[in-house]
């Protein structure tokens, strides 16, 4: 028996679902059997392996591991981390690459530690936050800013107080002042627990009072354009006000009643990311009373009043190693793509080499994929314009190619979709066979899950 088979559905149309309709013709001489079967391919993608730029960074790279990065409007890319060469050329902890993947002879900084946290402001200068406890020679422990050119810029002068092993963390807001967090408890003569606004000449913010206590656990996460921060760590309660490590402060410091946290006790925030719609994205997962964390990371998306969103749950899987499982960067694509980077394997089921891209709904972009080598750790991502990705980390290459501690991963020219079809030219069964079995195969789309769909038609089998 001769199967026929074509497309009756999503001709031209390759996002599209591929609907096929095979017909059965009778067979002469016995009972005559025609059997339509609908056979409708869901989600037909095929992963993509994203490509290293082979170019980049031209020469032999950091010397040592880059644990942040970011990028600056021009498209350079600043990175920190614990080398103290790159590319033959000494830089300390801190340095910036062209894109072509050049060393940045003109941007000189010096710092005695290395930058956790580096900001690319929209004027031009970089802030900075880390263990250090000077910057060109100048005493400024745990933050500072710096010219375009890598000098420190005297305009802002951080106040006393800060501490190169504070844990210091800071991220300016886009009216120029700066949330700073810490162990700190005084800054600048005024009590200020564990979290403070600074002016943007670095002086404190008398107008914001922190609400936290001594010993709480603070880190900021986001700044809303309103001006509000996002803050997590570990407390219950603040000011009399029961919250669950995650607050929005209202500009003088006070809690934000319309923002509650849909995490659940022992749940933490390991990274977020603010959304244009002002939702926030964030990894989180659960933490034992002495701070070592007993679950998996998930991604959530929190509303703008602090519920969870059930459409967006993405879970975070690293099998034989589930408690030492993290996140370590969250970015955001100019298309409104999602970036992530850790130690997880697999992505809502779906093996991933500790580097991922999801869409805007939290679906994994099977588009984008990354070939992982065994010693690969992205600690650090930096979406550029052009749709190609910066990764920093501690590696020494990926794909066969020699690329320690920094490299830049190209964006697939395309997404073809992937095909199911008929495995074999003729089919035949008997007409009183219970089953008939359809054998079809695949190409493409080889790590994703996909079906097949079918249904007979009434009054196809004539007697």
């Amino acid at each position: 028996m001769k199967a026929s088979v074509r497309p009756i559905s999503g001709r031209g149309m390759p996002d599209a679902s591929l609907c096929l309709q095979m017909m059965l013709p009778p067979l002469p001489g016995v009972w005559e059997v025609g059997l339509a079967i609908l056979m409708a391919l869901t989600t037909p993608v095929l992963a993509q392996w994203v490509t290293v730029d082979s170019t980049f960074p031209a020469g032999s790279g950091p010397n040592a591991w880059v644990r942040t990065l970011a990028a600056q409007a021009d498209g350079r890319v600043l990175m920190g981390g614990t080398f103290t060469n790159v590319s033959g050329s000494p830089h300390r902890y801190i340095a910036r690459v062209g894109t072509n993947g050049v060393i940045d002879e003109g941007f000189v900084t010096q710092v005695s530690s290395e930058p956790t946290h580096i900001q690319a402001l929209m004027d031009g200068r970089i802030l900075i936050a880390g263990p250090f406890s000077n910057v060109n020679g100048v005493a400024c422990p745990g933050l500072a800013r710096l010219q375009p050119d890598g000098g420190l810029d005297g305009g802002f002068i951080p106040p006393s107080g800060l501490s190169a092993s504070g844990s210091v963390t800071g991220l300016a807001a886009s009216n120029g002042t700066v949330w700073v967090t810490g162990t700190f408890t005084n800054l600048g003569g005024l009590p200020r627990n564990r979290v403070a606004r600074l002016l943007s000449r670095g002086a404190v913010d008398p107008s914001f009072q922190s609400p936290f206590g001594a010993t709480d656990t603070v880190a900021v996460v986001a700044v809303q354009p309103d001006g509000k921060p996002l803050l997590s760590g570990a407390f219950s309660n603040l000011a009399g006000v029961a919250v669950t490590n995650l607050v929005r402060l209202n500009p003088d410091g006070s809690v934000d009643p319309s923002f509650r946290s849909g995490l659940v006790a022992g749940e933490r925030v390991i990274r977020g990311l603010l959304m244009p719609d002002g939702r926030l994205v964030a990894a989180v997962a659960g933490y034992a009373d002495y701070g070592m964390a007993n679950t998996s990371p998930r991604l959530v998306r929190f509303n703008s009043d602090g519920s969870l969103d059930p459409a967006f749950n993405v879970s975070l899987e690293s099998p034989g190693f589930p408690y030492n499982s993290t996140v370590y960067a969250l970015a955001l694509q100019p298309d409104g793509k999602i970036l992530l980077s850790g130690t997880f394997l697999r992505v809502n089921g779906v093996s991933r080499g500790k580097l991922a891209r999801l869409g805007l709904d939290g679906v994994l972009d099977f588009c984008f994929d990354v070939a992982m080598g065994g010693e690969w750790a992205p600690m650090a991502v930096a979406p550029m314009p052009d749709g190609n990705v910066v990764v920093g980390g501690s590696f020494s290459g990926l794909q066969g190619q020699s690329h320690p501690y920094l490299l830049r991963l190209l964006r697939p020219a395309g997404c073809d979709p992937g095909v199911i079809e008929m495995a074999v030219p003729v089919l035949q069964f008997r007409e009183d066979a219970l089953r008939a079995v359809i054998p079809v195969v695949r190409h493409g789309g080889a790590d994703l899950e996909q079906s097949i769909t079918f249904a007979t038609r009434d009054g196809s089998a004539q007697a």
